[in-house]
């Protein structure tokens, strides 16, 4: 293309930004004749110089000469700089296109090129295919051009990988065939379930295991609390393992974060930062800006572990992650939007000695309890959906029971919503989630009176869930006062130190 005189080009790349999602990259060239002189705009005066280096040498190698041209090159879009090595081969493509040689060789699609040239022309094989064509689809391109390996671990990709293998290849129309050899997202949970039978991680009471059915096929946050060794962060892992099997966008972006040698299957993350973790390494910072841990659990399970032990400050900046799924982070002129829909599961003693609300005499005072959990919870427990007291018994819920409980609440959120699924947590429309008559909506407001508004919409997505797990059309008012059960295990426990109650029936 000539435009006022000059040659001009521009190409596309995808490459991760520091934050670690996919950022697409517009690389444009404009050359004239004239004194020679070589500029790149949009990266570190040091990145750049290396690029330019790099790719003049490739091309002359190849025989193509940049004599009397005073060329311009921009790259637009933030991309973390320990790749920008791969930024080579767009730029390279794009004084190919302004210098007018035919290219047969490219597709005809919007493409994504990405690649890191040799000095001899030869374009570096690339050393995580699998996450690039991932990045590619998440970005819409509809073919990505790089020297890839003969397989390519990955996904059910819309993305067509292109073989590149050096510089010469872009005037041939020939193309090397790529095959993707397809990872599957995690086992079904039918197998977990049916593995779970003989497992004793699984052997819990009723009511425990209807919250770990609520929080994970509901996506319902859940606290966790009890004495030392009552199991509360093995219940954790028996909602990790009940998870529902990743969809294909969602397999797409948990595969963004994963090792290239992951495995044969893609399965969503876990995160169990310790307790010293910063607000910072929680949530996301620096500069530039990194994702942090809830960042790093979406799509999967955030288990916070001692719940007690972490500082406060971190706790509260899990607000806006658990109400919104996203996250705002500003450090000065940098402006990120992270993602952060997860599970989020808790575990935590109910004092500082852990054996208030057992069979055991508890140490604390009155006043040091009351401390212990206005420090470790505050405004974060609105956020949430059940908090369970948890205690060794001796009864054990049939696995058998338990699947039912998951295959109704997972279908009936499939059936509900004709434009998409949706998890009952994550819906908005609370008074869609109706009541079987006008007796069980007014004594849910009677109830209800002194709470939030926020904490008023939780408890009736999770009687809705819970409602989903018997099979009912309505709420009924055996399910509202289940999820009301759920609703403070702190009122639960007496101040005399007695018993948490147990299920009646």
């Amino acid at each position: 293309m000539t435009l006022a005189g000059m040659h001009y080009a521009s190409v596309e790349s995808a490459l991760p930004g520091s934050s670690g999602l996919p950022r697409v990259i517009h690389i444009e060239v404009a050359m004239k004749i004239g004194i020679p002189d070589f500029h790149l705009t949009g990266l570190a005066p040091s990145r750049a110089r290396s690029i330019l280096d790099r790719v003049t040498c490739a091309l002359q190698m190849t025989g193509i000469r940049l004599n009397h041209r005073t060329v311009t090159l921009n790259v637009e879009g933030e991309s973390d700089p320990r790749f920008q090595d791969l930024l080579d081969l767009p730029v390279a493509v794009a004084l190919l296109q302004a210098l007018g040689y035919p290219l047969p060789g490219l597709p005809g699609a919007r493409t994504a090129f990405i690649g890191k040239l040799a000095l001899d022309g030869q374009v570096r094989l690339l050393q995580m295919p699998g996450r690039i064509l991932a990045m590619a689809d998440l970005l819409g391109f509809h073919s990505v051009l790089s020297h890839f390996p003969k397989t390519v671990p990955g996904i059910a990709h819309s993305s067509c990988p292109g073989q590149i293998v050096s510089l010469n290849a872009l005037f041939s129309p020939q193309r090397e065939s790529i095959s993707v050899r397809e990872l599957e997202s995690g086992k079904t949970r039918s197998s977990a379930l049916d593995a779970a039978a003989n497992s004793s991680r699984f052997r819990f009471s009723w009511k425990a295991m209807r919250a770990a059915v609520a929080a994970s096929a509901g996506r319902h946050s859940l606290l966790c609390l009890g004495p030392p060794g009552s199991g509360k962060t093995t219940l954790a892992h028996v909602i990790y393992d009940l998870l529902p099997v990743a969809n294909a966008r969602e397999c797409r972006e948990i595969y963004l974060r994963l090792p290239e040698s992951g495995g044969e299957a893609i399965r969503r993350p876990f995160r169990r930062p310790h307790h010293s973790v910063t607000r910072v390494a929680m949530i996301g910072g620096g500069s530039p800006i990194r994702a942090g841990e809830v960042t790093e659990a979406h799509n999967g399970l955030l288990l916070l572990d001692e719940l007690g032990e972490f500082r406060r400050d971190v706790l509260q900046s899990l607000r806006e992650p658990l109400d919104s799924q996203i996250v705002h982070i500003s450090r000065g002129s940098d402006r990120e939007v992270l993602p952060c829909s997860l599970w989020f599961v808790a575990t935590a003693n109910a004092c500082p000695c852990g054996m208030f609300g057992s069979a055991e005499i508890c140490k604390c005072s009155a006043g040091a309890v009351r401390q212990y959990q206005a420090r470790m919870l505050g405004a974060l427990q609105d956020r949430m959906d059940m908090e369970l007291f948890l205690e060794n018994s001796e009864s054990v819920v049939s696995m058998n029971v338990v699947q039912v409980w998951y295959e109704n609440l997972m279908q009936s959120q499939k059936d509900r919503w004709e434009d998409g699924f949706r998890y009952n947590a994550e819906v908005l429309d609370v008074e869609s989630f109706l009541f079987e008559d006008s007796h069980t909506d007014g004594e849910f407001d009677r109830i209800t009176a002194g709470l939030s508004n926020r904490k008023k919409h939780r408890i009736r997505r999770l009687a809705r869930s819970i409602a989903d797990m018997s099979g009912a059309a309505w709420i009924q008012m055996e399910h509202l006062l289940e999820a009301l059960r759920y609703t403070s295990a702190w009122n639960l426990t007496s101040q005399e130190n007695a018993k948490v109650p147990s299920r009646s029936d």
